[in-house]
C-alpha cells in the first residue's frame, strides 16, 4: 500500500455516499475493533486488544477488503482509485493508532513513512502530529457502522469461504478454475450474489457460476451455508470411485497410528514414568490423528451422496 502512494492526495476526502460496499463493510469492522480494543484495555485485557487488532489487521483488512479493492487500484477509474485510497489509508492510520500501545516501534516506524506521503494523523493539540503519540486514541465512530453493507460483504465471504471448502474436498488446485451452482433462499440473497460476482470469481478461483432457481445439479457435492445452498460438479473432475478407495486406505493408515498411540495413553505406566512433555505430546498427536480422520469421514460422507 505504502509503496503506491505516490499520486494520492490526503487532502481529498470521500463523501460517505460515494463509499462502495466494501469500503463501508470495512469501515464497520474498523469501528467494531475500535470498541472492542477500548474495551479490553479498560479491562486490562491486553492479551484480547492484541487478538482482535491482529485478526482485523490481517484476516479482515488484508485478507478480503485489499483483496475485494485491488479491481478498482488496479483499474482505470481515477476518482475510485483515490476513494480507495483513502479508505485504505484511513483504516491503516487508525489500526496503527490502535497498535502502538502494544508495538510502539513498528507502528511509529510505519507512520513516519506515511508522512513521507503526507499521510498525517491530527494531533491533540492541533496541526498535524510528528509522532504517533502526539494523536488522541481512536473513539467508534458509530455513524459508520453499516449494518446492511457489513451483512451483505459476510454473507459474499461465507460462500468463498464454502467454494474454497468444497475445492479442498476434491483436492483442487487453488489456481484451479471451476464452476459452481448457487443455490439462494431469497430474492435479496440473489440480488447481491449477482451485485458481488466479480468478487466470488476473483477470490474463490471460479472460472464461472451459475445462480439457480430452484433444480439442484445431479454429481455435485454441496456445502449449506445460512442462506445459500453451494453446488461443486465433479463429473469430469475426478474419478469419485477411485477417489473413495484412496480416502479409505488413507484412514485405514491414519487409524493404525491412532490405535497405537491410543494404546500409550491407556498405558498406566507409560503415563506414570513419561516426561509430562512426552505424554502431552502423545496426546496431540491423538488429537490431530482423530481430527484428520473426521476431515477424510465427512469428504467420503460427501462422495457417497454422489456415488
Amino acid at each position: 500500500l505504502i509503496m503506491n502512494l505516490g499520486d494520492y492526495d490526503d487532502s481529498v476526502k470521500t463523501p460517505d455516499d460515494e463509499l462502495s460496499t466494501y469500503d463501508k463493510w470495512i469501515l464497520t469492522k474498523l469501528n467494531e475493533t475500535v470498541k472492542e480494543v477500548d474495551d479490553s484495555f479498560a479491562g486490562y485485557e491486553f492479551d484480547k486488544a492484541a487478538s482482535a487488532i491482529y485478526k482485523f489487521f490481517w484476516s479482515e483488512y488484508c485478507d478480503w477488503y485489499i483483496e475485494s479493492v485491488k479491481p478498482v487500484l488496479y483499474g482505470d477509474d481515477p476518482r475510485g482509485k483515490q476513494r480507495t485510497k483513502s479508505v485504505l489509508v484511513r483504516v491503516l492510520k487508525t489500526a496503527l493508532q490502535l497498535l502502538h500501545p502494544i508495538a510502539p516501534f513498528i507502528s511509529e516506524e510505519l507512520y513516519q513513512r506515511l508522512r513521507v506521503f503526507g499521510v498525517e494523523l491530527s494531533a491533540t493539540e492541533g496541526g498535524a502530529a510528528e509522532s504517533i503519540m502526539q494523536s488522541a486514541f481512536p473513539e467508534c465512530n458509530d455513524t459508520q457502522i453499516y449494518r446492511d453493507e457489513h451483512d451483505e460483504v459476510e454473507l459474499m465471504k461465507e460462500i468463498v469461504v464454502g467454494i474454497r471448502n468444497l475445492r479442498a474436498v476434491i483436492g483442487l488446485h487453488p489456481s484451479e478454475k471451476v464452476s459452481v451452482v448457487l443455490l439462494p433462499e431469497s430474492d435479496r440473497a440473489r440480488k447481491q450474489i449477482e451485485a458481488n460476482r466479480g468478487f466470488i470469481l476473483s477470490l474463490a478461483a471460479l472460472s464461472g457460476f451459475e445462480i439457480a432457481e430452484k433444480d439442484k445439479p445431479k454429481k455435485a457435492i454441496a456445502q449449506v451455508i445460512p442462506g445459500v445452498e453451494i453446488f461443486l460438479p465433479v463429473e469430469g473432475l475426478i474419478d469419485v470411485g477411485k477417489e473413495t478407495e484412496r480416502i479409505k486406505k488413507e484412514i485405514g493408515k491414519i487409524s493404525k497410528d491412532l490405535e497405537r498411540t491410543e494404546k500409550k495413553l491407556a498405558n498406566p505406566e507409560f503415563l506414570e514414568r513419561a516426561p509430562e512433555e512426552i505424554v502431552q505430546k502423545e496426546r496431540e498427536i491423538f488429537e490431530e490423528l482423530s481430527f484428520q480422520i473426521k476431515k477424510m469421514e465427512d469428504v467420503l460422507n460427501k462422495l457417497s451422496e454422489i456415488g
